[in-house]
């Protein structure tokens, strides 16, 4: 989704961190995945929107996917 840029988020400097420090393995399977490891700093707000929108397509209806994410809390 974030190659095909169908995925966006609003700018929030925290998540825009976390992604420039995720570095990503590919596992035996072939599947591509954040490592912490090798990534530089923190990624856990990557790693949790990776969980929320696994589950939002898990229990997702049939519809095309349409994500927005909102992030309460940021600077003012």
């Amino acid at each position: 989704m974030m190659r095909a840029k169908t995925l966006r988020q609003d700018g929030h400097p925290v998540l825009r961190w976390n992604v420039g420090n995720v570095a990503v393995e590919t596992d035996a399977a072939g599947n591509l995945k954040p490592s912490k490891q090798v990534s530089t700093e923190r990624i856990d707000g990557v790693v949790a929107l990776i969980m929320a929108v696994e589950a939002m397509d898990r229990h997702g209806s049939t519809r095309p996917p349409s994500y927005q994410m909102y992030v309460f809390g940021g600077p003012p």
